[in-house]
Formats: structure tokens, C-alpha cells, sequence
């Protein structure tokens, strides 16, 4: 059960983070008093600012950062890159923080994308027993998500997401389905019958057998009969909608990065209370936005 959540608003254009909010459960002086049995908890700024469930914490923090987006910075945090079935952004789109006139969109993570192609194709590999040193190994799957990521990352650099041709879009979203899915193709061990199947969608970007190139060896690995097991993974991961929210080709590396600054400065085996979180967060983002030189002026005048 945590009894804390850190939550920082961060620019995906430029990394900065421009706010933050503290959740707290727990309080120190609060605990101290209830182990000692007693009911009169003397007078103090008591750390507790929120009292649900651990689930419901990260949500009730970022309530508390849209709602004050234009009163702190004089902006509305219309866009919001997130990973999955993101209970953050079902609470911003039930109720706008900016009324229905200015909905909040959401983004996917590139990277956690990628990473369902790797779990789908795990789930399929230990179900229907197909892995192997000859079959879908680890590092094959890996290989493949890889090709997954590369793809969309590839595509969608070239545009801008936010003043694309509706047209335009469409065959951009048709374009990276065609070659995803020709990474399977690619590797499946076709019969001289089907041979002509093997290369039909590979672009010429990365197909050696279509460059010609003299140094291409078949390392053919799939076998025909496993596309009616991997393919429902493939094609649930190109759904048109899902790759419009890849659009952007944003990922959280930032967002984890200072998490992980912060959590390496305040370790989660011991009791923090809420004003030393709110400190090394606050000095996380400081480092974070200007460097080590701001954060040794700070020290320099404390």
C-alpha cells in the first residue's frame, strides 16, 4: 500500500517539469500519538491531504494540477501522454477541467507500446509452446518489437501530428500497418510456393532481399501456421485509433528519469514525511530544469 504519490506536470515539448503536488496518507505526529493509545493529538500541520484509496492517489493529484494550470502558469494542459487504460485520463475526459469547449486529448508512450508487442507475443509464445532456439525465442520477440517501435517512430517524425492533412493521415496510418505487419511476413518460413509473400510489403528502408543486397542470409523463423496466433497481436496493436495516439512518437523517458532521481534521494524503505518530499521534489525538478549550478545557489542560500 503506498501512502504517498509524487505527481509532476511536464512539457512534452521541452522536458521541463512546470508543476508539481505532493499526495499524502500519512502523517508522523498522527501515527506517533495513535500507537500511544491517546486521544488528544496536539495542535500541528498535519501531513494528510487526501484520504482514499493508494489506486485513486494518482488521480486526485492530477485534479489538483489542472485545476490550478492557469491561475500557476497561464496554460490548460490539453494533451496528456500516457501509458494504457490510464485512469488519469478517464477522470480528465468524465469531468474537463476546462469545460467541453477544450477536451483533454490523449497520447501514447512509443516505449510502452513496444513493450505490449513484447508481452503479446510472450503470452503467445508460452501458450501455443512455440519458442525454442528454432521458433520465437526471447530475442526474437525482442527483434520484433523493435521493428514494432522503429516503424511508427520512422513514420510519424516526418510529420506534424497537429497540422496533418486528414488524407494525408490516413495513408501514413495505412503505410505503417503495411510494413509492421511485413515484419512477420518477413521472417515466416514460406514453402518456394508462397516465396513471392515473404517480401511483398517490406520497404526498401530495411529489406536487404529487396535492396539486392549480396550480403542477405534468410533467417526465417516462423513458420505459416503460427500466424493465426501472432497475427491477433499484430492486429490489435495496429488499430487505427491506437496509432493515432502514437502520433506525437513521445515517450516517458523524462517523466521516469526524474522519478527515479527523486525515489534514488528519497529511498522508499523508510518513512518519509510529506515536507521531505515536498523538498527533494522541488529540488529534483530544480536540477531537472536548470542544472546542478542552480541547485548549489540554493545551498548557497539556505
Amino acid at each position: 500500500m503506498s501512502l504517498y504519490c509524487v505527481a509532476y506536470v511536464m512539457s512534452a515539448d521541452t522536458g521541463a517539469v512546470l508543476d508539481i503536488f505532493v499526495v499524502s496518507k500519512s502523517c508522523y505526529i498522527c501515527r506517533h500519538y495513535s500507537k500511544l493509545c491517546t486521544i488528544h493529538v496536539p495542535q500541528h500541520n498535519c501531513d494528510i491531504n487526501f484520504r482514499g484509496s493508494s489506486n485513486a492517489m494518482e488521480t486526485f493529484a492530477a485534479k489538483q494540477l489542472w485545476a490550478r494550470s492557469i491561475e500557476r502558469n497561464r496554460l490548460r494542459y490539453t494533451e496528456l501522454l500516457s501509458d494504457g487504460d490510464s485512469s488519469v485520463f478517464k477522470e480528465l475526459r468524465e469531468n474537463p477541467p476546462y469545460g467541453i469547449e477544450h477536451p483533454v486529448k490523449k497520447y501514447e508512450c512509443i516505449n510502452h507500446i513496444a513493450k505490449r508487442v513484447t508481452n503479446g507475443l510472450e503470452s503467445v509464445r508460452k501458450e501455443k509452446r512455440i519458442g525454442g532456439v528454432n521458433g520465437l525465442s526471447q530475442p526474437r520477440i525482442r527483434q520484433l518489437a523493435s521493428y514494432y517501435r522503429n516503424t511508427v517512430v520512422h513514420h510519424v517524425s516526418s510529420v506534424d501530428y497537429r497540422t496533418i492533412d486528414p488524407d494525408e493521415l490516413e495513408n501514413l496510418i495505412d503505410t505503417i500497418i503495411r510494413e509492421v505487419k511485413a515484419t512477420v511476413f518477413h521472417y515466416t518460413n514460406y514453402p518456394e510456393s508462397q516465396r513471392e509473400r515473404k517480401h511483398e510489403d517490406c520497404p526498401m528502408r530495411w529489406c536487404k532481399a529487396i535492396q539486392k543486397d549480396p550480403t542477405y542470409k534468410d533467417k526465417s523463423f516462423i513458420k505459416p501456421e503460427w500466424h493465426a496466433h501472432i497475427m491477433p497481436v499484430y492486429n490489435r496493436l495496429t488499430d487505427r485509433n491506437l496509432l493515432k495516439r502514437c502520433l506525437p512518437g513521445l515517450t516517458q523517458n523524462q517523466n521516469e528519469s526524474i522519478h527515479g532521481r527523486l525515489w534514488n534521494k528519497c529511498g522508499k524503505d523508510k518513512f518519509q514525511g510529506r515536507t521531505t518530499l515536498e523538498f527533494h521534489a522541488y529540488y529534483t525538478a530544480l536540477v531537472h530544469n536548470r542544472g546542478s549550478s542552480a541547485a548549489q545557489i540554493l545551498y548557497m542560500k539556505l
